[in-house]
């Protein structure tokens, strides 16, 4: 019993940290001109880390400001991002437009980065050197408990069991009513793993970047030089990330038929019809 009590209060405080501790400075990406999503453990946090009311107000500032900053860069995006569904899945794939469209976005969306990066290096100076060192051993903790689980060692052996069976479980509920063929179904499975393998040593450099980035965040003294160096390292892999996923949406639609691009685009005119705002 204990130990799945302990278990429990590990994955509880590990699903916090996840969920909300980038919400201490993050004007996370929203629809332009809406409210900005509020962690939803966020009271357990401040409790958690002993945030006085005093600093979560001037944290709340700093989202509020980053907010402002980056909602005209959002309204920028907006237009770019309308077009782009019924470009990818157009009956004849524009594939020079679509990648114009992308690169777009992506231009922008790296001009978003630093300022989202630098909002997380005013909200660590907020939080004093023993929050911060609290922080910093909660987040080892947890990613010590992980690496314990991903060491099982059986776990290559389920992942070759189940993850084909996954993948297709995957396709054929969430694509049912798209009545794919097999040879399509296979075809985007291929596609699910080629990305996988781009995506993978990407994400490792992102992921170390992170890593580094947090630590000069969480250190006694919040080390700024090494922070803004570490940001500006972060464009090269976000860009060739957002590339990958480019290249793998526009690869899955040209998987897809015209008449079944059709069908997704009709759920998606449906699905912004339903969410309008009215006067918009």
């Amino acid at each position: 019993m204990k130990r799945k009590t302990l278990a429990l209060y590990v994955i509880t405080l590990f699903l916090a940290i996840a969920l909300c501790v980038p919400s201490f400075s993050f004007a996370q990406s929203t629809t332009p001109g809406q409210n900005h999503p509020q962690c939803p453990m966020i009271k357990f946090i401040y409790k958690f880390f002993n945030i006085t009311a005093e600093q979560q107000a001037a944290l709340e500032k700093v989202q509020q400001d980053t907010h402002a900053a980056i909602k005209p860069y959002f309204e920028q995006i907006k237009p770019l991002s309308d077009q782009l569904p019924a470009t990818l899945l157009a009956a004849n794939i524009d594939t020079a437009k679509a990648a114009e469209l992308f690169k777009g976005i992506t231009d922008i969306e790296t001009q978003i980065l630093p300022i989202e990066a630098n909002a997380q290096v005013q909200a660590a100076q907020i939080l004093t050197p023993a929050q911060r060192a609290d922080i910093e051993g909660v987040l080892t903790d947890v990613t010590s408990f992980i690496k314990y689980i991903m060491a099982y060692p059986g776990l290559d052996d389920l992942r070759n069991k189940y993850e084909k069976r996954i993948q297709k479980a995957m396709i054929d509920s969430k694509l049912a009513f798209l009545n794919l063929t097999e040879e399509q179904k296979t075809a985007l499975i291929a596609l699910q793993d080629k990305t996988r393998d781009a995506m993978k040593p990407v994400a490792e450099q992102m992921g170390a970047l992170h890593k580094d980035f947090a630590a000069a965040l969480l250190a006694a003294t919040v080390d700024t030089e090494a922070a803004a160096t570490l940001i500006s390292q972060m464009v090269e892999p976000a860009i060739q990330m957002a590339d990958i996923k480019f290249n793998t949406e526009l690869e899955a639609a040209q998987i897809l038929t015209p008449e079944q691009r059709q069908i997704i685009l009709d759920k998606i005119n449906e699905h912004k019809n339903r969410f309008k705002q009215p006067g918009k």
